[in-house]
């Protein structure tokens, strides 16, 4: 289920990052709203990620979801240049980062605490 989710959301990322400029209503309530946005997309990739690889405490799987996901990032502002309307923005490469290790960490965190609440009391 979980690689089910993410593949459906990383089509999802990408779909909406590579349409034209000209078919995205802009409303940006507040100064940083799109970079928000990206940090929000990003974080839930990352969970996403995490989730599907299996990840919790075992440091070379979450340096693998930031890894691929910073990779990922850097392709997905790169190839904007070729959408109409789109170009790569380095600030946004940097909000896709951030919300790539808060959402691998949170994810670490979350299954750490839920894994020790699942636990049986010994005694």
């Amino acid at each position: 289920m979980a690689v089910f989710c993410l593949i459906l959301y990383w089509i999802a990322i990408f779909t909406a990052t590579h349409l034209p400029q000209s078919l995205i209503p802009v409303r940006h309530s507040f100064a940083g709203a799109d970079k928000l946005a990206h940090a929000l997309i990003f974080f839930g990739f990352a969970w996403l990620m995490a989730w599907a690889a299996g990840v919790s405490r075992h440091t070379r799987r979450v340096a693998w979801v930031v890894g691929l996901g910073a990779v990922y990032a850097g392709l997905d502002e790169f190839t904007q240049n070729w959408a109409p309307g789109r170009t790569a923005d380095p600030l946004d490469f940097a909000a896709d980062l951030l919300g790539i290790v808060l959402g691998t960490s949170l994810f670490v965190l979350a299954s750490s605490i839920f894994r020790t609440h699942k636990q049986p009391a010994n005694g």
